[in-house]
């Protein structure tokens, strides 16, 4: 990948990246078992899928850790698995980049997003363990999604995991304009509208200090509403 590559797809990441060090940094003590699959699974599709590292560093821990959950000791396993969950949007978003059809990714996108949200909130957490991920994502949020429970945030964490959303949209959008056009951008000025409607749609995050995560819908709405323009815009002149 190119410099410029790895940044978009740095920034369109930014927010699913948020999250994963959110979490991180709840565990009070360091569970290597979740290091090692998170990055083992990222790896594997950097890597062009490497058969080198699906044997070494996802098919031999897995057969250890599952030894020592026969052994009698769960919690390596317990660790890879949330390790895998932690991954699962990061790699949903890699696996469709490179594919031609822009709908793949707009739906790996949406779906890693879905998923990357149930993630977030279990980080609200004074501490988590591997065991906290797991029972969260498929015990508590089911039961509260059924329950008709209300999520909150802590104000900064939904502040900053807003703006990032918004950010990795509009990457979104940029990626989707290169897919349609392969030659563009052809000139800095062929981007000008972007990069404005960027800065307006950040302004307009960070003046507006959003306070709860379905206000994220109507911020995305006015970048919709920006970027449509902008397009018309380009194509007009």
């Amino acid at each position: 990948m190119k410099a410029s590559e790895i940044m978009l797809v740095s920034l369109l990441l930014s927010p699913y990246i948020y999250t994963v060090y959110n979490v991180l940094s709840k565990f009070t003590e360091p569970d290597y078992f979740i290091l090692l699959s998170f990055f083992s699974l990222i790896a594997l599709v950097l890597s062009g899928y490497s058969s080198i590292i699906l044997l070494s560093l996802m098919l031999v821990p897995s057969l250890a850790c599952f030894g020592l959950f026969v052994a009698g000791n769960p919690f390596p396993l317990i660790g890879l698995a949330a390790g895998y969950l932690l991954a699962f949007p990061i790699f949903t978003v890699l696996t469709s980049y490179h594919e031609k059809k822009i709908e793949n990714l707009i739906l790996a996108y949406l779906l890693g997003l879905t998923l990357n949200i149930p993630i977030l909130y279990s980080s609200e957490s004074t501490s988590l363990t591997s065991s906290d991920i797991i029972i969260d994502l498929i015990i508590r949020t089911p039961r509260n999604i059924i329950s008709g429970r209300q999520y909150t945030l802590s104000q900064s964490v939904n502040n900053i995991f807003t703006i990032l959303t918004a950010l990795s949209c509009i990457i979104l959008f940029f990626i989707m304009l290169r897919k349609m056009e392969p030659r563009f951008p052809k000139n800095i000025r062929e981007i000008t509208p972007l990069i404005i409607s960027t800065i307006i749609t950040l302004f307009l995050a960070l003046v507006t200090r959003v306070l709860s995560y379905g206000i994220i819908i109507a911020a995305l709405s006015i970048f919709l509403i920006i970027v449509s323009l902008s397009i018309i815009l380009r194509i007009v002149k």
